[in-house]
């Protein structure tokens, strides 16, 4: 039993040990790593060569079908904050009544959040048909929910909820050498979105927006919103003293090596010297133009989901659409550089 003991105790100070090389910064202890697991060599990203061997193990099915169960049940609260933004959610059924004057009884498809916020405005405006693709099952359940709510208020018969993930979504008839037969049956005119989060493609637009201009809209389809315009700033966000005391030492604790939504204009409203603005605001980072990148990929075959295994990679992205490049920024205040801040501007065209 000793002797097991000291080997027990031989390996924690190994991997202590291992773990202080790993660190990144002097200011950090060793119990810091119960919440920084991405300090671990171990735990840190790395290339895969064989994705599909290393996919089809027992042992990865298993986390990944973990942390989807746990992103599912992440998404319904998500998506609710989705309904404090009246101002954009005007600037939606705006625009998609200014489409739908266009095209009148167009077929609108709806990438959307669970709250079916946008299905039921897409009816209201007079769309003559709404199909809604949502991103999980939780979603999908959540929608209906509130398309049964609704129905003294609008033709709820009209809008078409699929409880299939886009990537498995096609056109009846096209759907290759897939055995399951689509309830998707026409293309759609017009494509209405709200996947964005606060790090503005995290919730995996535009791959989505590429699946459904191939698949499942025509050539030629209106997007709303058309583009996304992404600014930025050089910001110091620290601590410093509160209620008189001296809790600097706490910023070790803010960095993270992920992002983060927060809400700059309560941050700056504190009136502490250690929140301020570093640089200019860099208007435009870059603009993403959803409008040009559908019609692109409208001209895109079909790809086949049985033999690319769901996955559209197949579909080759013209290079100007990816790119790199590199911004000069100008300091215009003193401070401790220790944050990135980045947001977005929903922009719908017309005006709006």
């Amino acid at each position: 039993l000793k002797l097991r003991e000291v080997r027990r105790e031989e390996v924690r100070v190994q991997m202590v040990n291992q773990y202080k090389q790993a660190m990144q910064s002097p200011d950090f202890e060793i119990e810091d790593f119960d919440w920084r697991p991405t300090f671990f060599p171990q735990s840190r990203l790395r290339p895969q060569r064989n994705l599909a061997s290393s996919l089809a193990k027992p042992y990865t099915q298993m986390l990944l079908n973990y942390a989807n169960a746990l992103a599912d049940l992440e998404c319904p609260k998500r998506d609710l904050r989705t309904l404090a933004n009246e101002d954009t959610l005007h600037k939606y059924a705006a625009s998609m009544e200014a489409a739908l004057r266009e095209q009148p009884g167009a077929h609108v498809l709806v990438l959307g959040s669970g709250t079916c916020i946008l299905p039921l405005l897409a009816a209201k405006a007079g769309a003559g048909k709404v199909t809604c693709v949502f991103q999980s099952q939780s979603l999908y359940r959540m929608a209906k929910l509130a398309i049964e709510a609704n129905r003294h208020l609008v033709d709820t018969s009209l809008i078409h909820v699929v409880s299939r993930p886009i990537h498995s979504c096609y056109v009846r008839g096209e759907e290759g050498k897939s055995r399951d037969v689509s309830d998707i049956t026409e293309r759609a005119d017009v494509l209405v979105t709200d996947w964005f989060d606060h790090t503005v493609l995290g919730m995996n637009i535009l791959r989505s927006l590429e699946i459904a201009s191939s698949r499942l809209l025509k050539r030629g389809a209106r997007v709303v919103p058309r583009r996304i315009k992404v600014k930025a700033m050089l910001m110091e966000l620290r601590i410093s003293k509160v209620s008189d005391f001296d809790l600097s030492y706490l910023n070790v604790y803010r960095w993270h090596p992920n992002h983060e939504g927060v809400n700059l204009s309560r941050e700056l409203a504190q009136g502490k010297d250690s929140y301020k603005k570093l640089s200019e605001l860099i208007d435009p980072v870059c603009v993403i133009d959803l409008q040009k990148r559908s019609d692109a990929f409208a001209d895109q075959p079909l790809g086949d989901n049985e033999d690319h295994n769901g996955d559209d990679s197949h579909l080759q992205m013209a290079p100007e659409w990816e790119r790199e490049e590199t911004i000069s920024i100008t300091a215009i205040a003193d401070g401790v550089w220790n944050a990135v801040a980045f947001w977005m501007d929903i922009q719908f065209g017309d005006g709006l």
